[in-house]
Parts: structure tokens; C-alpha cells; sequence
């Protein structure tokens, strides 16, 4: 909302393993990347970290995720 606070539109954040990668989960559903791929993530520590600011706010995701997210994805 305009000079309000940002409502998220997940209730739930979290991290799957797939493979030797993870997912971060919003509901259960994978984060997607701009280019519509899913969005992986090596190594756990970093998977946890963007999930932390997944769990903050949205803007989270577009401002502080979106630097651990390219090079994490190579985006």
C-alpha cells in the first residue's frame, strides 16, 4: 500500500533440498526467477539467508534478495 507497510502475500517460508541444491519454498511453492526458471540455490547457508528476508517483507525480495539471488543463480 501507498506510505503503508508492505503485506506479504505468503504465510509460510521455507527451505527444500533438491538434489544437491535447495529451493526456497512460499507457501510450499518454489520462488521463481525473472527469466521463469525456479529459483536454486547451492549452498544452504545462502538458501537460508534469502528465505530470512523472503520471511521479512516483499520488498525484501525485490531489494535485499536480489543480490544474493544473481549470483547465486548466475542471472
Amino acid at each position: 500500500t501507498r506510505g503503508g507497510e508492505v503485506k506479504r502475500f505468503w504465510d509460510s517460508v521455507a527451505v527444500d533440498p533438491d538434489g544437491d541444491e535447495f529451493r526456497v519454498l512460499l507457501d510450499g511453492k518454489p520462488m521463481h526467477l525473472p527469466n521463469g526458471g525456479v529459483l536454486r540455490i547451492g549452498p544452504p547457508a545462502l538458501a537460508e539467508a534469502v528465505a530470512s528476508f523472503a520471511g521479512e517483507s516483499p520488498a525484501a525480495i525485490g531489494v535485499g534478495v536480489a543480490g544474493l539471488i544473481e549470483p547465486a543463480s548466475g542471472c
